[in-house]
């Protein structure tokens, strides 16, 4: 009789997914870093330049299995200019860092070529099993006042 092996490959992502959390129900949700604006994805990649996509292989460990990747896109939150950005950071110890991002919306008269820069104000460290009571806190968190951005001269296109 013959044995029928069977092999599936499932891709990494697909095996480890990003963590999710409920959004409160005043926010936008983002779960590509593609779909954030072009400014909080600019703050974000300068924090944390190796960061891949929540859809992308990542290393939740020491051992690279797939080109280094320590550090990926979860998923985030947006009210009234705040951004809450959740990530994941492999290597020796997994954590959740949470960004808590400010972008002042642009105004509608400076034209097209004009951004005001998003900044990142905090940065908090979460573990997985708090990673979701500890977005909601950043989201409802009081800051202190954030002065006004200047304006950046920018091109898209």
């Amino acid at each position: 009789m013959p044995i029928l092996l069977a092999s599936v490959i499932v891709p990494a992502s697909a095996q480890n997914p990003p963590p999710t959390c409920p959004a409160p129900s005043h926010t936008q949700v983002f779960h590509s870093l593609q779909d954030l604006s072009y400014d909080v994805r600019s703050a974000l990649l300068a924090k944390t330049p190796d960061i891949v996509d929540s859809n992308q292989p990542f290393d939740p460990t020491d051992v690279v299995m797939h080109g280094a990747h320590f550090n990926r896109f979860a998923f985030a939150w947006q009210a009234n200019g705040r951004w809450i950005i959740a990530t994941e950071h492999g290597g020796i110890a997994y954590y959740n860092p949470i960004y808590t991002v400010v972008s002042p919306p642009s105004p509608a008269s400076t034209g097209p070529f004009i951004t005001y820069a998003a900044r990142i104000l905090k940065t908090t460290m979460s573990r997985p099993t708090a990673l979701c009571p500890d977005a909601r806190h950043a989201l409802d968190e009081k800051l202190p006042p954030v002065p006004p951005a200047k304006p950046k001269y920018v091109t898209h296109g």
